[in-house]
């Protein structure tokens, strides 16, 4: 099962059109993380993680934490 978290960036990422590795590249974490994220595998990410990946899909940090 995706995490909350995950479909969230997700969604917001396919909302402006990036894919994951323009994602994890404009956030500069790796596509791994983005791609582990999305598909549920992790949800242990740090909240100045999360802020970079907020930044990078030109969103709020709530926006994918509530």
């Amino acid at each position: 099962m995706k995490s909350s978290i995950g479909k969230k960036i997700k969604k917001e990422r396919e909302k402006v059109k990036m894919t994951q590795s323009e994602l994890a590249a404009t956030a500069d974490v790796s596509r791994a993380l983005i791609c582990q994220l999305e598909k549920g595998l992790r949800n242990d990410v740090k909240v100045t993680t999360l802020t970079k990946i907020a930044k990078a899909l030109n969103c709020e940090l709530n926006d994918l934490i509530n």
